[in-house]
Formats: structure tokens, sequence, C-alpha cells
């Protein structure tokens, strides 16, 4: 079961045609947050937020497997986390988490229509975070994050100012961005990735984006681009899928600045916000944030 039949099952109405604008305005996320303990010695590094998502995501699926009554609803990691593409489908969860004095914080975005499974995916983060968290792919080092609040919480709009001129984007987690199996390297192509994950998960807001795409690209294009900040970053990560093969990232942590006429970029920039960018954005990646100024 692919994640948009299970899409198809929540609404069969033909999508709302919107602007770019309007998409923020009646954009909808439901957020869950775990405040926990923070483990002894642990120390905040880019790649905790994927290593919580893999323990959280076998929670899940665990939780599937154990099921035992049919009633032809989908389960929350049928639905919304694996439908075996390797993450390169748009999913709506966000996954996030920082680490803060002495707790950590890890926040669970659902976009739009995916808050049907969120009990079901409260239930398996608290597991995992409870029952601990591999730190290394050998699991010698494993760590419990014990919970000590569940919060929720539901956005139904994102505000953005009338006339943006300069952004900056804060990169908590390596940002990957490929196109066509290859790595794109240059600023702008994370720029670019934007409007296409937003218009793909616009479908959970039961939503269809309609761009000016030439003038958007004319205006990317334009843009003036300061990536003193950005720092190369590659590291490994890890596919249980594939036996523990060890699978090369290059992404790129810090801030990229940026300057110029964002008309239609900008109400893109909002949503993302809320989203992570670039590729395998589902597993972790791309965790975002995004100041717009006049």
């Amino acid at each position: 079961m692919t994640t948009y039949s299970a899409l198809s099952r929540l609404h069969r109405a033909p999508p709302l045609r919107v602007t770019p604008n309007e998409a923020c305005a009646l954009w909808s996320m439901d957020w869950l947050r775990f405040v926990c303990a923070r483990p002894p010695l642990l120390e905040d590094y880019p790649e905790l937020a994927i290593r919580i998502r893999g323990a959280f995501g076998r929670k899940l699926k665990a939780i599937a497997d154990a099921a035992t009554i049919n009633d032809g609803r989908l389960s929350a990691y049928s639905a919304l986390f694996d439908n075996g593409d390797g993450g390169e489908t748009p999913k709506p969860l966000v996954f996030r988490c920082r680490v803060q004095a002495d707790v950590v914080i890890v926040d669970l975005g659902f976009v739009g229509h995916a808050c049907a499974w969120l009990d079901e995916c409260a239930d398996a983060m608290r597991q995992a975070l409870d029952g601990g968290v591999n730190l290394s792919i050998s699991g010698r080092l494993r760590a419990a994050f014990p919970v000590a609040s569940v919060g929720w919480t539901r956005e139904t709009e994102i505000p953005r100012p009338s006339t943006v001129n300069m952004a900056s984007l804060a990169f908590q987690t390596p940002v990957v961005v490929r196109a066509g199996g290859a790595l794109r390297t240059n600023p702008l192509s994370i720029l670019r990735s934007a409007p296409r994950r937003c218009a793909a998960l616009a479908k959970w807001q039961a939503m269809k984006i309609e761009m000016d795409r030439e003038g958007l690209a004319e205006e990317i294009n334009a843009l003036r681009i300061d990536a003193r900040e950005l720092i190369d970053y590659r590291f490994q990560r890890f596919s249980q899928r594939r036996g523990n093969a060890a699978i090369p990232v290059h992404g790129y942590l810090g801030k990229l600045h940026v300057s110029g006429a964002m008309e239609y970029l900008a109400p893109f920039l909002a949503i993302a916000d809320r989203l992570n960018l670039g590729s395998h954005a589902s597993l972790g990646f791309g965790a975002t944030t995004i100041a717009l100024l006049c």
C-alpha cells in the first residue's frame, strides 16, 4: 500500500486549487512534542534526529505487525512511513529534535490529513524513546530518552510578511538535494526544492498549489546568494533494509542567506519553515529554520 493510496482513502473529492499565498492561509500542521530527560554524556549532533526516526519506525512497524484486528484501516506504518521507495516519495511526517540544557526535545509534525494516525504515532514514539535508541551502528552505544511530558498543538495558518526581500535558512540536520540520482551542490538547488516539496505535500491538505513556474525559476535565478556560512558535511547512514549497509551522505549544515525580490518564492519558504527540505527529508534530513525579512 503506497503513501498516496492511503491518502486516497481519506478524501475522494478533487483538490482545492489555490495560489501559494492561499496555501499559507489554509495550511494545517499538528505537532507532538516529547520532552525527554537527557541521557548522561549525550552530545547534540546532526544525525541524532535520524537515529530517533529509525527507532520510531521500528516501533511503528512492530505495532502494525502485532495488530490482531483487521478493520480495514491502514496502519500508520503502511500509510505514512514506508512504501518501499527508500524515502524518495515525500511523506507527511516531519522529524526534528534538539538537545537543550538537561532535556532532549523531539518534535513530530503531521501534515494535514496525516493527523488521522496521530495517536498511533504518539504511542510508537514514546515506546522508542523510553525503550532506547541506538546511537551507533554496532548497537554498543545505546541510550534511553525517558519521556517527561508530551504536548500537542495545531497550526491552522502560516503567517508571512507581505513583502520579502531577504531570507536566512539555518540547517540543523544535513540538507541533501538530489535530482536524477545525482547530488546537486548549487545552493540554488536548496531553494528550488522548497516549492517542489510544498506542492507534493499539499495533497495531504486536499489542495493543489497553482504556481507560475517560469516566474518562480526566473526569480530564484536572480537572487543574491551568500553561502559563506554553509558547511560541507559528509557522514554515513545505515540501512537495515540493506543489511545495515553503509550509505555515504553528502550535504550541508550552517546557514544560507539570500536577498532579492521573492514574490513567488516567499510563500513556499514560509511553508517550508514547517517542513524539512531537500531529498530524504522524511528520514530527518534538511531540518531548517527559515527567517523571512522585509
